[in-house]
C-alpha cells in the first residue's frame, strides 16, 4: 500500500502540465490519511494547511529551478572556500574572471 501511494504521489508531482491538480491531490490525501502507513498519513495532512498554494504549485507551468541551481552553486563555492581565501578569489571563481 505504501509503495502504491508513493508511486501515485510521484506521478502527480511529475505531471507539470496538469490543468487541475486539485482533484487528484484531494483523492491522494484522502487515501493516504486512511492508509495504515502513519508516515504517509501524517505527510498527507501537510497540503491541507495551505491547499491553494500547493495546488497552484502543482498546476503552474513556471518553475524557479534555474534560480535555485544558481544559488546552490554559489553557496557550495562559498562553503568550499570558507576560511581559505579572500573575497577577490571568490569573485574570480564565481564570475570566472581571469
Amino acid at each position: 500500500m505504501a509503495y502504491d501511494l508513493v508511486e501515485r504521489f510521484t506521478a502527480l508531482i511529475r505531471k507539470a502540465t496538469r490543468v487541475d491538480a486539485q482533484v487528484p491531490l484531494g483523492i491522494w490525501t484522502v487515501d493516504a490519511k486512511s492508509s495504515s502507513v502513519p508516515v504517509l498519513a501524517s505527510f498527507a495532512s501537510g497540503p491541507r494547511m495551505d491547499w491553494q498554494a500547493v495546488v497552484a504549485g502543482l498546476s503552474s507551468q513556471w518553475s524557479n529551478g534555474a534560480v535555485k541551481r544558481a544559488i546552490n552553486r554559489l553557496k557550495t563555492t562559498k562553503r568550499e572556500m570558507y576560511g581559505r581565501a579572500n573575497f577577490d578569489l571568490l569573485r574570480k571563481r564565481v564570475l570566472n574572471v581571469g
